[in-house]
């Protein structure tokens, strides 16, 4: 334990519906190990545990979207037009996109409404 950064151990007496509790919230927490949420709330009082699978559902939605408008716009390079219906279906994934930027900042608590 001497060449450990953290050589100090601190003893904490609980019941087991505590620790069940504790542990509970640790897995919640997203910081991967008891200790790590222990170590946080000792120190802090709080926790801060990030939900990143929105923007993650939102990143693979933009790039759906992304394709799209690519395949769009090549097919329009190569007859050198656009047709009304390529243009109304750019229009229809802009406000997708809108929709699920809203979405996903509705869910992350960042959209004031």
């Amino acid at each position: 334990m001497a060449n450990r950064k953290r050589n100090k151990q601190l003893l904490l007496m609980l019941t087991e519906k505590e620790k069940e509790q504790i542990q509970e919230n640790a897995e919640r927490s997203n910081l991967g190990s008891v200790s790590n949420y222990a170590r946080q709330m000792l120190l802090s009082g709080k926790v801060v545990s990030v939900d990143y699978s929105a923007i993650e559902e939102l990143t693979v939605a933009l790039n759906r979207i992304g394709n799209n408008i690519n395949q769009i716009a090549r097919r329009a390079n190569e007859v050198r037009s656009i047709d009304p219906e390529s243009v109304n279906e750019v229009k229809r994934l802009e406000k997708e996109i809108w929709r699920l930027q809203n979405s996903t900042l509705s869910k992350l608590g960042l959209l004031s409404r």
